[in-house]
Parts: structure tokens; C-alpha cells; sequence
């Protein structure tokens, strides 16, 4: 495949590119790391991107984070998702962490604990280099482990708050021995991580049966910017699928023939999002809205609209000094005093830009 031309490919991965081009989530030269898992919905995004990468004049990597929940079936995962990534020659970044003993240390659940250890290894990803780490851990002690760093021979080098995790100082990298090449200052500036339409809509209706506001009606967000400790750069975590049901990935990779891993805790109905998934969705899609899926996507959109409107013009806003004037009509009132004709509800400062407002005439 040339660079420039996308050649013959499947009309999903046109709808994808159109996405990724409508929200600008990526430009050339982008180090993206696609976040794989094993299962339907991120070996789809990774064999979407080895199709674009060349449109997009991007370079992959395979992040992988395994957590220990299930035993073997989740060290069988990671050796699918290395393999994987060692088929089509990119590199491959994998953490491991003890999920269990991090939910039951901060009281909390499995879920939200796998998700901080998680999105703690992206955000190092995309800020650390491999001096970064190695002078931030002296002690070896380490939450989590980065336990292998392969990089193919094939290779090429190219906001609503995120669970920050562990910190950088809870690294100890191990590296492995086949083709290993120099760490780069940065390992990657965008992790992208395969939410789908179907993500989405799950999402909103478990905030909105929990209780929520605003904010949390806007679900899951396109990309999250992730701000580095030091204050220089950023990096993004992106999700190109938002646009995209579960069931065209599926048959996208049976049409490529690609094969997946089936994670056993899906079909577990003590988790919250599993009996979402597998009761109510399909009742309201059933009975009520065929469409309903479309239309919780629909409503996070304009919800996140709505919060970005607010939050622009509040910060036209900020560092405005208002004033409130009294008309003349207001000296007859009983009880006025003369010397309230001006309320200042802030003084006004140096380098302030000072508004005053007119009340509005009373009329009968």
C-alpha cells in the first residue's frame, strides 16, 4: 500500500476514517499506541489502523495492560495480543498490575480499580522516557510492572480528569532481549482505545439509573487530553470507534478471518455494565426504541456540547469586574439610600476589564 491512497478496503474502515477526519483525533506523524486487549472491540480498532496507517501517515504500537484478574486466561490474552502485534510488526508495550489488591486497599470496585492501573500505564506511556522512569523508581519497588518492551524490526519511529494511577516512580522495567532498540524520549503522544457506539450508550443509561448532571450524561468523550507532570506537551487518549455498533466489528473480523479472544467475566451478571448490556439495552431496543442505542449517543453528544458552551462562556467570564447601577427612578423608593446608587460587586483591578450593568425598568 502507498502512502497517500488507501486502496481496496472495507466501507467500515472508510466510516472510521471519515471520524477520525471530522473530530481531527490524529495528523501525521502521531506515535499511536492502539490499546488491545484481546477482544472484539480492540482487535478491530488495531486491524482498522494497520489499514489506515498510511492515509494518516501515523505510527502503531500495541499497548497491552494484563490484570491479573483471570490467571492464565488473562496471561493467555497477553501472549494473543503480543503475537498479534509481532504478525504485523509493530512495537509492543505491556504493564501488568494486581487489580484485586488495589480494589480491596482503596475499598473500591474491580472495575474502577482495573481502570486506574490502566489508564496509570497509558498516562506514563504517553509522558515518560526511559530516564523518567529509571531515575524516579531507585528503590525497585513497583504497584505494577512494565514486563516487557519488544520493539519488531519492522518497526518505524514517527477536560474531564483521567485516573492518574500509579506514579511514574511505580515503574521497573524489564526489557526484553529480541530486537531491542534505545527507549525514546516520549513513548507515544496518543493511545487510542476501542469504545463503541454500543460503549456509549451503556455508559449514559448506567449514570443516568445511578443519578448524574451534565457532565456525566456526556458519557464517553471522543479524546482526553493528558497533561504532562512537568508541564511540557500533552499527550491524548483518542476513541475513534464511538460512531461504530459491537456487532460490525464483529463481522468486520470475520470477514478478515481475524480471530479474538473471548474475556469469561462478559458474561458475569454481578457487573453492572454486563447486565446493562445483556438485559436492559435489549428490552428498550425490543420493545420501546430500535434505535435507542443511536439515541443515548445522541444524547451524550449534546450534553457534551451543552458543557462545552457553558464552560467557554464562563471563561469569557473570568477576570471581569461587574458593576451594578442603580436608575434614577429608584431614588423615590422607600428606605433608598443615595449612596447605594453604585454596587460594586468586586472592585476593579489593574488589568481588569470593568462592565457595568443598567437594571432593567420596572413596568405595570
Amino acid at each position: 500500500m502507498r502512502c497517500g491512497t488507501i486502496g481496496p478496503v472495507h466501507s467500515l474502515t472508510e466510516r472510521v476514517l471519515a471520524h477520525i477526519r471530522s473530530e481531527e483525533l490524529l495528523r501525521a506523524g502521531d506515535r499511536v499506541g492502539i490499546a488491545v486487549s484481546g477482544g472484539i472491540d480492540s482487535v478491530a480498532l488495531l486491524r482498522l489502523f494497520l489499514e489506515l496507517r498510511s492515509e494518516l501517515g501515523i505510527v502503531l504500537s500495541v499497548v497491552h495492560f494484563n490484570h491479573k484478574l483471570r490467571g492464565a486466561e488473562s496471561d493467555s490474552d497477553q501472549e494473543f495480543v503480543a503475537k498479534l502485534a509481532r504478525e504485523h510488526g509493530v512495537e509492543f508495550y505491556c504493564a501488568s498490575g494486581d487489580v484485586a489488591q488495589l480494589a480491596a486497599e482503596q475499598r473500591a470496585g474491580t472495575e474502577a480499580a482495573a481502570r486506574e492501573l490502566r489508564y496509570g500505564f497509558f498516562n506514563n506511556l504517553l509522558e515518560s522516557g526511559e530516564d523518567s522512569i529509571e531515575e524516579s523508581n531507585p528503590s525497585g519497588a513497583a504497584a505494577y510492572d512494565l514486563v516487557s518492551f519488544n520493539r519488531s524490526a519492522g518497526s518505524v519511529a514517527p477536560a474531564q480528569s483521567v485516573p492518574q494511577g500509579p506514579k511514574p516512580e511505580s515503574f521497573r522495567p524489564v526489557i526484553g532481549t529480541a530486537g531491542v532498540a534505545p527507549f525514546p524520549k516520549q513513548f507515544l503522544n496518543k493511545i487510542a482505545t476501542g469504545h463503541t457506539l454500543d460503549d456509549q450508550a451503556e455508559t449514559v443509561l448506567m449514570r443516568m439509573i445511578r443519578g448524574t448532571g451534565l457532565r456525566g450524561l456526556g458519557g464517553i468523550y471522543p479524546r482526553i487530553m493528558v497533561a504532562h507532570e512537568d508541564g511540557d506537551g500533552h499527550g491524548e487518549i483518542i476513541r475513534p470507534l464511538l460512531r461504530i455498533r459491537r456487532r460490525e466489528l464483529e463481522a468486520y473480523l470475520a470477514d478478515l478471518k481475524q480471530s479474538w479472544r473471548e474475556d469469561s467475566t462478559n458474561a458475569d451478571s454481578k457487573f453492572t455494565r454486563n447486565r446493562v448490556r445483556q438485559l436492559v439495552l435489549p428490552l428498550l431496543e425490543r420493545e420501546f426504541n430500535p434505535a435507542v442505542v443511536e439515541s443515548f449517543a445522541e444524547l451524550a453528544e449534546i450534553a457534551r456540547d451543552e458543557e462545552d458552551y457553558w464552560e467557554n462562556e464562563i471563561s469569557g467570564w473570568l477576570g471581569t469586574v461587574v458593576q451594578w447601577s442603580q436608575p434614577d427612578w429608584t431614588h423615590e423608593l422607600p428606605g433608598f439610600n443615595g449612596a447605594q446608587s453604585l454596587v460594586k460587586i468586586q472592585p476593579p483591578r489593574a488589568g481588569l476589564q470593568a462592565v457595568r450593568v443598567r437594571a432593567p425598568t420596572l413596568t405595570t
